[in-house]
């Protein structure tokens, strides 16, 4: 839970990870579902709206399917 004070370092890391899962077509996962999640708080937290929301609505499309509880 360190990215949350500062989540710039881990930003980077969560992209890679985010494209990775894009890469071996692991977009009904969880893990990316997750991730996306976690990737628009990142952003929120950063105050880039715009990159917030365009992860966020990616969480929200994949999410219909997913279930997952909505953080944001």
């Amino acid at each position: 839970m360190q990215w949350i004070s500062n989540p710039s370092p881990y930003l980077k890391r969560m992209l890679e990870i985010h494209q990775g899962l894009i890469d071996e077509g692991l977009q009904s996962t969880t893990a990316f579902v997750n991730g996306l999640q976690t990737i628009a708080a990142m952003y929120k937290l950063m105050g880039q709206s715009r990159k917030q929301k365009e992860f966020a609505d990616e969480f929200a499309k994949y999410n219909r399917v997913a279930k997952l509880p909505v953080l944001l």
